[in-house]
């Protein structure tokens, strides 16, 4: 049986006019109390009084009113002195949700912000945006949102701030950008309207406010949601805010159709009652009512009539929901509260800046125990690296497959970048074929002063790998070791976690001091701690991977660490934490709970705006599901038998690719296999002959190191191997162009992760890549990640 219930909806800027509540401000009492109470709070952090600019008789004097230093503020106190009004009456919500700045007024009501609190981010949200944010303009059009592609499919001029229903979006740019997208509406004959606003607010014009305003949100306040939150920027509920938020419900577009869904599949009838000083979120709430009529849309403030008519619409709506088994009115006083407000309140709220480790954060200097981990030749971009450390995020640059000039070139690009001494890290890719890249890679790092690097595709510690480790080795005041050079090893084996977590190989230190590449004082230190600062536990993950699960593999290598830990004494713990499959909420929730100290994650990114590979594999990514990847062998472990998982949809290189390695196992040399397989492999494979594949492999090796070209020639198995092998660097060379005619060819690594979170975003802002940026799709996972656990702690506990 579906029960009744109310939902208070708060609206945001352009919902504002001159002497809004004004009627309800002479006549009822507690409105009029909050107001004044509000004011006076405002005029001592702002230096003027909103009410005076409200309220005045002198029309013209007040369009000082439409700046936002009065609007935002005004906004609020009309929309929460109404709250209180409505409190006063006995009428409580069952919850709350918020459009855009209304998002303020929502949280207080929900109690996941002090209204104090909430007056002083209003405040610095006003002093940032007055300060570092260009001009720009609205528009609200009455069309189909395929409607902006048709006049600007770049979105050059204006982006897309939100889609209110099918029929109704909003834009928002740069003022001439604006009007230039007036003009061709004009011409399509299309009904459009300018909202009263100076900013270009919910699209990327904004971005200049973040650092600000973000700086001053980290040192607020968030508790747990003591009444449903539902929020316009996620779309879904939210049991708690990152800090971040209140900066993000400016930026991103709205999702105000999302949040309607959201409420109307929980299967309740919901009363509708919209706070706001125009009332327009009730029109939009009925423009959206398809498969199920909300119970009733109610509007209290409007400029067009009276106030008391909506009041007593609340009210006699208050009065019919009584008998119902979730009624309008429900006691507030503190001590006939539910045992979940209890709970809730004893229970510190989960946050997207408090899951995982503080030792993760704080040794990486990071605001989130998150790290976007490295995919080969530079898919993890410098504009991924540097986008994720402005954002407070852990990168790591691929350098896999790269030459030495250009990881040299992507050091210097980066730190360029990240002007405020950002933590970043470099990839070093496990090379068993040619042990000099390593070698070349480490003496770079190094040169450059690099401090942390995740290993990747290590079977054992390596000398290159050991060698940056103790170099940076030192001991501090107390005589304890102090390991400047940090190490996050992605491990999916416990036999290659022990290496780790235990000390350098002695062989290994000999063999590095012998070449006087260590101190002798620095193979003393490198006893007395581990291999590695992180182990990163890798379950079924694109590219290399040995089909782990999760769930197996991460408590497994906890109980490991600490048996280890406790052999050798270590000071400081080794953390843990877990990449492959996370995609989801849900999924980082798991690996949360299941003990991850961090999470990181791959292929999710690689469908980004500042993945460094070719639109085409994005556009292809962007439309796979979580059954459309498959296992191949791996171009650098092609002898070993050893796996990746690519992209299986729409192409055919792993069939190819199984297929050379099945001729490599059947057969001793290339003139063994017969004619017309050799034919084959020419012609819908290579597209060129063996020995012209063979010329370019020689070429290739004499460079790197001549002896593979002496062993090849010695070997005829073992040139059979690179001839095969030269076919998996070019099948990702193309996928990296995006070579037009080859998409067959596409070697694309990646997990279902990615089908899960094209799941999970359907029908939101991140559903293109195009919209998808690295940072963003971290802490819209992770905020939703606390919101999950928020949940479900308290449904347990009940």
């Amino acid at each position: 049986m579906s029960k009744q219930k109310t939902v208070f909806m708060f609206s945001g800027q352009g919902s504002h006019y001159y002497q809004m509540g004004k009627e309800l401000f002479e006549e009822h009492p507690i409105f009029r109390k909050t107001m004044l109470e509000l004011d006076e709070s405002f005029a001592k952090l702002a230096g003027g009084s909103v009410l005076k600019e409200l309220y005045r008789e002198d029309r013209k004097a007040s369009d000082w009113f439409d700046t936002i230093r009065y609007t935002h503020p005004g906004i609020f106190m009309v929309e929460w002195a109404l709250f209180q009004a409505l409190r006063s009456e006995g009428i409580e919500p069952d919850c709350v949700f918020g459009v855009s700045a209304g998002e303020f007024a929502a949280a207080a009501a929900a109690g996941m912000m002090k209204v104090e609190d909430v007056a002083r981010c209003i405040a610095k949200q006003v002093e940032v945006i007055e300060a570092t944010c260009p001009t720009g303009a609205m528009l609200a059009v009455l069309a189909d949102p395929t409607t902006f592609e048709r006049i600007d499919a770049g979105g050059e001029h204006a982006e897309i701030a939100g889609v209110h229903y099918a029929s109704h979006f909003v834009l928002s740019g740069p003022t001439e950008g604006i009007a230039r997208v007036a003009r061709s509406l004009d011409r399509l004959g299309t009904v459009h309207q300018k909202l009263p606003v100076s900013y270009p607010f919910h699209s990327r014009w904004v971005d200049p406010t973040r650092a600000a305003y973000c700086e001053f949100l980290s040192s607020r306040e968030m508790r747990r949601a003591r009444i449903p939150f539902v929020s316009c920027l996620r779309g879904d509920f939210l049991d708690a805010l990152a800090p971040d938020h209140l900066w993000q419900m400016g930026r991103g577009p709205i999702l105000f159709r999302e949040a309607v869904r959201a409420l109307e599949t929980t299967g309740d009838e919901w009363v509708y009652v919209d706070l706001g000083p125009s009332g327009t979120l009730a029109g939009f709430v009925k423009n959206n009512a398809k498969e199920r009529s909300p119970k009733a849309v109610v509007s209290i403030l409007s400029p067009f009539g009276p106030a008391t008519k909506g009041l007593e619409r609340v009210k006699e709506l208050a009065h019919a929901g009584r008998s119902r088994d979730a009624p309008l009115v429900r006691p507030a006083r503190e001590d006939q509260r539910p045992p979940k407000d209890r709970l809730d309140a004893a229970l510190p709220a989960i946050t997207s800046e408090t899951l995982g480790s503080r030792s993760f954060r704080e040794a990486y200097g990071v605001k989130y125990a998150y790290a976007c981990g490295a995919m080969y030749r530079g898919i993890a971009s410098e504009a991924l690296v540097v986008r994720a450390g402005k954002a407070g995020l852990l990168g790591f640059f691929g350098t896999g497959g790269l030459e030495i000039a250009r990881i040299d070139a992507a050091i210097a690009t980066i730190r360029k970048e990240l002007t405020h001494s950002e933590p970043f890290g470099m990839n070093l890719v496990h090379n068993p074929s040619l042990p000099i890249v390593e070698d070349e890679t480490v003496a770079l790092f190094l040169a450059r002063g690099i401090t942390t690097i995740e290993a990747a595709a290590f079977m054992q510690v390596t000398p290159a790998l050991a060698r940056f480790r103790v170099a940076g080795l030192r001991r501090n005041e107390h005589g304890q070791v102090d390991a400047r050079h940090r190490i996050l090893a992605k491990v999916s084996r416990p036999e290659v976690a022990e290496a780790f977590l235990r000390p350098v190989p002695e062989k290994i230190l000999d063999r590095l001091r012998r070449a006087q590449m260590v101190t002798e004082e620095q193979a003393q230190m490198a006893r007395e701690v581990p291999m590695a600062d992180d182990l990163c536990v890798e379950a079924d993950s694109g590219g290399h991977t040995d089909r782990g699960n999760l769930v197996v593999l991460l408590p497994t290598m906890l109980r490991l660490r600490d048996r280890i830990a406790r052999e050798h004494g270590w000071a400081a713990r080794v953390r843990v934490g877990a990449a492959g499959g996370i995609g989801t909420p849900e999924t980082a929730a798991a690996a949360f709970m299941l003990g991850a100290d961090f999470i990181l994650t791959g292929s999710i990114n690689q469908c980004t705006v500042e993945a460094g590979t070719s639109d085409a594999a994005k556009d292809m990514l962007e439309g796979m599901d979580i059954q459309d990847t498959d296992y191949a062998p791996a171009g650098d472990m092609f002898e070993l038998g050893a796996s990746v998982q690519v992209l299986r949809k729409g192409v055919f290189f792993p069939a190819r690719a199984k297929k050379l390695y099945e001729l490599y196992q059947q057969h001793p040399s290339l003139d063994a296999i017969d004619p017309a397989t050799v034919a084959q492999i020419e012609e819908r494979y290579f597209k060129k002959s063996i020995d012209a594949v063979w010329r370019e492999t020689k070429a290739y090796f004499t460079a790197k190191d001549p002896r593979e070209v002496e062993k090849a020639e010695a070997n005829p198995k073992h040139k059979m191997a690179l001839v095969f092998r030269w076919y998996f660097g070019h099948s990702q060379r193309l996928a990296m162009a995006g070579t037009e005619g080859s998409r067959v060819d596409y070697q694309i690594h990646c997990g279902p992760a990615l089908g899960a979170f094209n799941q999970w975003v359907r029908g939101t802002r991140l559903a293109r890549w195009r919209d998808r940026h690295v940072d963003d799709i971290a802490l819209t996972l992770l905020e939703a990640t606390a919101g999950y656990l928020n949940r479900r702690t308290q449904e347990l506990a009940r």
